[in-house]
């Protein structure tokens, strides 16, 4: 049986804290009860179907916070978030202590309030986006966004009132969560002729929320109306015509709201706009491939625009039918890598690029299409998504001459932007590489996935998927984590010329303490004796699942990768590869054996399915169902003449059942504060309080026989990460 135990503090009169030892019966009896409660919400939450219990935030009270500022910050909607104790944020300038809340009867001890905390931010920290992780008795969650501002004002009623909506302070943050079939609406004070930029942050704060935003007349005339989506915030212009009062009003697309649609409005003023705004999207994974746009806009003209290389320009498609063009000249067999840069900023746009070749001279000259390019890369696993509208290409000159890249918006739609930016960069070609990593989710269908935390028990293995994301000839690319502890276990992984995604399997040993560790994945390719430089992966994280407005996962650019060390359980079985079976080597058309090995303890004794996961083209691993009492078994492999020669890497998902309950002895500390209870009430000196006893006797009676029930082992299902295999293909 996995018997989940408890580790607890106590409070010292100093304000230190003591750790004390797993859950026993002489526990202080203020921590029993909320242990209690808290397991049995973990366990009453599983379906029959479960991973092991591991954090998942998806919700907080505050998604802005004001720099110099105090305020209180709860987790209001998550899972397996019942004894959530700490929050990390990003910058070590916003810190988080846990409030302490009423005490338990007939005890003068203050109980935790878990998932309720201060949070101070300093001074010093700027302006800008910040991501927050909490963490509890399952580990580390997955991240969220808050911003923090100049000046931030939390509306504590909503501002529903037609008749008398709240007043928008120029550059102020004005912040809620909406509600369902409600219009959010507030005052501002426009001036003639005074243009307004409105902004609402969203997405940058892993909102749920499809922004609407309207201005409407005091006649009640609709000045203006924009859509926003799901995947970028929504920022508009506003010219106002008159001096009056006028109405903002802001809703969800879907009228839904509730703790996971919050949204941040900021009214400036675009003579003296805000630096800070500009630094606070939240980017696609497809960003990893983006550059910095230049400051300076390019000035729009008539004529094309001759650029030299490398060239790097700013520039806006100003209305829908805007043509933006640039001169390039080259020479005959000189190779450039051209790209446009929109989409990856979240820009509503899908650019086509056009290369024209110049025909004769002088006043008789035409231009020849010789290429089109309308999207970039285009790698995905179903959740992870890397394409992108923005045209990439590597361009040879056929011919020494001045060439003519014409840029249009395709997406020339103005509901959402009547101005788009983007960037247009040419440089010579050079053949490099970006990488991106993110924690997969462990089930056995690919499409599935959710937000999660980053929990390792002991003997415990999670999946991270690694993308490449190649321009020009890339060789073979090696990928390891490093500086990784000695408490942790990772083989490194391969990914072949002819792939684009690998999988690393990060594994605990015995000897783990509770750690945060944060992941620095690398990649190099190699070519025999030659190595490329280093290239640290960029992190990704899943926002939201698919489901109701979403046909597929929403994902973004993370800060980091932190796995979360847990050393108070223990994985009760282990498919490993035996010694000697690190690095395979396979002819084409030969079958080969890979021997394994299972450790089993309480708990972890009943079948494993094992199926192969990123197996390399034309190679064939058949389900290997590994019998409960095996400890050693072969799978075989097989590969076809087809498959192309190299290094590769691929991992088995067993799919078993394992008895999860929770440690018995926690229902004995449960029945000691009964008993407790229960001489107290014998005592003669308690006559008065007898009627506050029976009740918390009463409570605790049942508590007992309801904890009784829930001690008892139940089957869950859950996917292992492992075996990791490498496998050389020789012709």
């Amino acid at each position: 049986m996995l018997c989940l135990t408890m580790t607890c503090h106590d409070s010292l009169a100093d304000g230190s804290v003591k750790r004390r030892a797993p859950l026993r019966c002489d526990l202080p009896t203020r921590l029993i009860q909320l242990t209690v409660l808290a397991l049995f919400a973990c366990l009453a939450c599983q379906r029959a179907t479960a991973q092991l219990p591991a954090f998942e935030l998806r919700g907080v009270s505050q998604c802005f916070l004001a720099a110099g500022s105090e305020s209180d910050f709860s987790i209001t909607q998550g899972t397996h978030n019942s004894l959530a104790d700490r929050l990390l944020f990003s910058d070590p300038g916003i810190v988080a202590q846990l409030k302490q809340g009423a005490t338990r009867a007939f005890d003068n001890a203050a109980q935790p309030s878990w998932g309720q905390f201060k949070v101070k931010v300093t001074p010093e920290v700027k302006p800008g986006r910040y991501e927050v992780r909490a963490g509890g008795r399952f580990g580390l969650s997955n991240p969220r966004a808050v911003i923090v501002a100049p000046h931030v004002h939390a509306l504590t009623t909503p501002p529903h009132d037609i008749n008398n909506p709240p007043s928008l302070a120029i550059d102020t943050v004005h912040c809620r969560q909406t509600a369902a079939a409600k219009r959010e609406r507030y005052r501002l004070q426009a001036e003639a002729g005074k243009t307004y930029r409105l902004a609402v942050f969203c997405s940058s704060i892993d909102s749920e929320l499809i922004p609407v935003i309207e201005v409407v007349s005091q006649q009640g005339n609709t000045l203006l109306r924009k859509f926003g989506n799901d995947r970028s915030d929504l920022t508009v212009d506003f010219s106002a015509i008159a001096s009056e009062p006028v109405t903002v009003c802001l809703y969800d697309a879907l009228y839904r709201g509730g703790p996971t649609y919050h949204y941040g409005l900021l009214v400036e003023d675009t003579t003296q706009p805000l630096e800070w705004t500009e630094h606070v999207q939240a980017f696609p994974p497809s960003a990893i491939s983006r550059v910095d746009l230049p400051s300076e806009l390019t000035a729009e003209i008539s004529d094309a625009t001759t650029l030299t290389i490398p060239a790097a320009i700013r520039a806006h498609f100003d209305h829908s039918r805007d043509r933006d063009q640039y001169l390039l000249k080259l020479s005959q067999g000189q190779a450039i890598d051209m790209h446009v840069l929109s989409d990856r900023i979240n820009q509503p746009t899908n650019v086509r690029m056009l290369i024209e070749q110049p025909q004769g001279e002088g006043d008789g000259q035409t231009w020849k299409r010789i290429a089109t390019v309308e999207n970039g890369q285009n790698v995905t696993d179903s959740v992870i998504r890397l394409q992108t509208r923005d045209p990439i290409h590597r361009f040879t000159a056929p011919a020494e001459a001045t060439y003519r890249i014409t840029l249009i918006d395709l997406d020339n739609g103005q509901s959402l932007s009547s101005v788009q930016d983007y960037g247009f960069f040419a440089a010579p070609a050079s053949d490099r590489f970006q990488l991106l990593a993110y924690h997969t989710y462990p089930h056995k269908d690919a499409k599935t996935s959710r937000p999660h935390g980053f929990c390792l028990r002991k003997h415990e293995s999670c999946v991270v998927r690694v993308f490449a994301l190649r321009t020009g000839e890339i060789e073979p690319i090696k990928i390891t984590v490093d500086n990784l502890p000695d408490s942790l276990t990772c083989t490194e992984t391969w990914i072949a010329s002819n792939q684009s995604q690998a999988d690393l399997i990060i594994t605990a040993k015995e000897d783990i303490d509770a750690a945060t560790i944060p992941l620095n994945i690398v990649g190099q390719s190699i070519n025999g004796d030659s190595t490329s430089p280093l290239v640290a992966a960029k992190p990704a994280v899943v926002q939201w699942p698919s489901g109701g407005s979403r046909t597929s996962p929403t994902t973004r650019l993370t800060d980091q990768l932190i796995v979360q060390t847990q050393p108070l359980d223990t994985m009760p079985v282990q498919v490993t590869l035996a010694p000697g079976q690190e690095k395979l080597q396979i002819q084409k058309g030969k079958p080969l054996n890979v021997k394994l090995q299972i450790k089993r303890a309480e708990g972890g004794k009943n079948n494993i399915v094992l199926r192969a996961r990123n197996l390399p083209a034309d190679t064939k691993a058949g389900d290997l169902t590994i019998p409960g009492d095996k400890t050693e078994i072969e799978w075989k492999i097989e590969v076809g003449g087809k498959a192309f020669p190299g290094t590769y890497s691929f991992w088995g998902q067993g799919e078993t059942k394992l008895k999860l309950g929770v440690h018995p002895e926690v229902h004995t500390a449960e029945v000691q504060y009964l008993e407790h209870l229960k001489a107290l009430r014998a005592k003669e000196e308690t006559k008065d309080q007898h009627a506050e006893l029976d009740k918390q006797i009463a409570a605790t009676t049942k508590r007992v026989a309801d904890l009784q029930k829930q001690t008892q082992p139940k089957d869950y299902t859950v996917y292992l990460a492992g075996p990791a295999i490498t496998l050389e293909i020789t012709p």
